[in-house]
């Protein structure tokens, strides 16, 4: 209904406003920060030292043929690629998604076991100079494999283009099936969410572990209704088909025993100063 419409944006709507451009392009920032710079820090400094050395086990650097760290290094080129990629994306959509391309945490551990592929361990000699380390000495860096990484996500590339033709003549619904909407968070997040997915005819799974208790189905706070059935999140889910779950009796049940945390929490907060006419007090 449009009176429930609470978004500020919808779908299929750009910003109009100079303010809303300026929000979606700092919430980006923020997001790119976290992807093209966090992800190269940690896949880069991520190289464990094996056996044979005096500080086995131990995390250090990777580093190129002048000593300088790979995580400092490839910081920049991951920023311009990922810019460079927004930009050919924002085109090809004619600007109907405005959608940051960034790294993805998804790539972490498969990045960091190919650049660890015929990695060098490295130590220092007497002029501090890095030499590839003898067995038994201590490991302070390593040359890694740095050209397993953009072969790798050529390969990756090349399967999302193969997906992507599937779903330009086969359509998504399938796709759909095969990867439903999962949905975790609030319960009036919830409710919106599956709202907008069963507009949108995509199947959505929600998890009501959000209001589970003890876990065991004995105290009944999990209890709902799913498709006019009663169920209960620890027995009986807690994932729920979200088309089906009855988000408003959910959320009802949820404020039973608001007042009385209230109250308890006032009298833990005040202690021995608690007046006692919260109505649960001696």
């Amino acid at each position: 209904m449009e009176s429930e419409k609470k978004l500020i944006l919808d779908v299929n709507e750009s910003p109009k406003e100079i303010g809303q451009w300026i929000i979606l392009a700092v919430q980006h920032l923020l997001a790119m920060f976290v992807a093209c710079i966090t992800v190269p820090l940690i896949v880069f400094n991520s190289y464990e030292v094996g056996q044979g050395f005096a500080n086995a086990g131990a995390k250090v650097s990777y580093v190129g043929l002048n000593g300088q760290s790979f995580a400092s290094a490839l910081i920049a080129p991951t920023l311009v690629a990922a810019g460079v990629g927004t930009l050919i994306y924002i085109l090809l959509t004619k600007m109907k998604s405005p959608v940051f391309l960034a790294s993805s945490f998804a790539y972490i551990a498969p990045m960091c076991a190919a650049i660890s592929l015929g990695s060098v361990p490295l130590m220092k000699d007497a002029t501090g100079a890095l030499v590839a380390a003898s067995e038994g000495a201590s490991v302070v860096a390593a040359y890694g494999n740095i050209w397993a990484l953009p072969i790798g996500m050529a390969l990756v590339g090349l399967v999302y283009v193969a997906v992507a033709l599937v779903v330009k003549f086969a359509g998504v619904a399938w796709l759909n099936k095969l990867l439903p909407t999962i949905v975790i968070g609030p319960v009036i997040m919830m409710k919106f969410a599956c709202q907008l997915t069963k507009k949108l005819g995509i199947p959505t799974v929600i998890s009501m572990n959000t209001i589970m208790v003890d876990g065991t189905g004995m105290c009944g706070a999990c209890r709902l209704l799913v498709g006019g059935e009663v169920k209960f999140a620890c027995v009986d889910g807690p994932e729920f088909d979200g088309w089906e779950v009855d988000f408003d009796q959910a959320i009802q049940r949820s404020r039973l025993y608001k007042t009385e945390e209230g109250r308890l929490m006032l009298r833990l907060q005040e202690g021995d100063t608690h007046s006692g006419h919260c109505g649960v007090c001696s």
